[in-house]
């Protein structure tokens, strides 16, 4: 049986991307300080009350210090959570990183399974910027991840505004997409940000 073409040409580009990672091995640490200072800014970010956003997996760049400068503003701070049965991630807000994060699914550190735990849609209002992690992502905002679809189910239905997070080697010419595929209204990396969906930054 063969698979779908677009399935196919996601996988060859997953393999492309992490054989890149893998030659680059980026600082993730440096990477997301450089990141923040961009992402700092945005007045997209700089207006918003509430955050969701992610603690790094792997070679992502890690953006841990600038989710601590956001919790010393006095503004929400929202990360998921991996529920195992139900095979897919909630948002959990945290004050503290510190003491409220442990290690969950893959060894990412996640919000305590004591606190309270919400599920989407994300309509929320004032709606939450979102930080969003991915595998690889395109200048018109299309998001490779990593294949389980998580980021897709937990995304569909959030209203605010969506900012890919990468390392300059995972940008792409272009990423096939499929029905239900998130697409980001900016994508920022250690040297620039892209509008992609013609939001003033």
């Amino acid at each position: 049986m063969h698979m779908p073409t677009h399935l196919t040409t996601k996988e060859a580009l997953r393999h492309e991307i992490r054989a890149r990672l893998r030659a680059t091995r980026p600082d993730s640490l440096r990477s997301g300080r450089v990141i923040a200072s961009l992402l700092s800014e945005l007045s997209v970010l700089a207006e918003g009350q509430a955050l969701a956003a992610y603690m790094a997996f792997g070679l992502e760049p890690d953006i841990s210090d600038y989710l601590v400068a956001w919790l010393k503003t006095g503004k929400a701070l929202y990360l998921p959570a991996f529920i195992e049965h139900e095979q897919a991630y909630a948002m959990v807000a945290v004050h503290d990183l510190d003491t409220q994060l442990v290690a969950g699914h893959y060894g990412i550190r996640e919000p305590h399974p004591a606190l309270p735990r919400l599920h989407p849609p994300f309509d929320c209002e004032p709606p939450w910027t979102w930080l969003v992690p991915g595998l690889a992502f395109d200048q018109t905002g299309n998001r490779l991840g990593r294949g389980r679809g998580y980021y897709d189910r937990l995304l569909t239905g959030a209203t605010g505004i969506k900012i890919g997070v990468a390392h300059d080697c995972q940008i792409v010419p272009a990423i096939p997409t499929h029905a239900h595929d998130v697409r980001m209204d900016y994508v920022a990396t250690e040297t620039r940000v892209v509008s992609c969906g013609g939001h003033i930054a």
